[in-house]
């Protein structure tokens, strides 16, 4: 994926700011009630942290591992011809830690008990965050 269609993006330093980890660190969405994405504009946020958007140009099978605070997300697909781009956020945990049931079973309910249908990608373009 070139830079030119629209690839990955994460918000530089973002996994160290207090803020956001003042907001996140320790909250469950569901339980809490807020929004699972960041609820400002993007680009003023890096701005006025004095960093930027990261990115670089990814082939087919690239792997980007990040920490849950990292802010991540994508620009729009400029890809033509049908084309597509593939992307998942996958939760891992320590093999000790008990199964949020939320994303175990056959369909995970998921977030709001929604299944599949409470995860954004599922959503209408333009449609309201799922409230929780």
């Amino acid at each position: 994926m070139p830079l030119a269609a629209g690839p990955s993006v994460v918000v530089g330093g973002s996994s160290h700011s207090e803020d956001v980890l003042a907001r996140y660190c320790g909250v469950d969405v569901d339980r809490d009630g807020l929004p699972g994405s960041f609820p400002e504009d993007a680009v003023a946020f890096a701005r006025s942290r004095g960093t930027r958007f990261l990115s670089t140009d990814f082939m087919a099978g690239v792997v980007l591992l990040m920490g849950m605070f990292t802010l991540h997300g994508s620009c729009d697909i400029r890809l033509g011809g049908g084309r597509v781009r593939l992307s998942c956020d996958v939760p891992w945990q320590r093999a000790g830690e008990p199964r949020d049931g939320r994303w175990f079973g056959a369909p995970p309910a998921g977030h709001g008990n929604l299944s599949y249908g409470g995860l954004k990608g599922a959503r209408p373009l333009g449609a309201p965050y799922l409230a929780r």
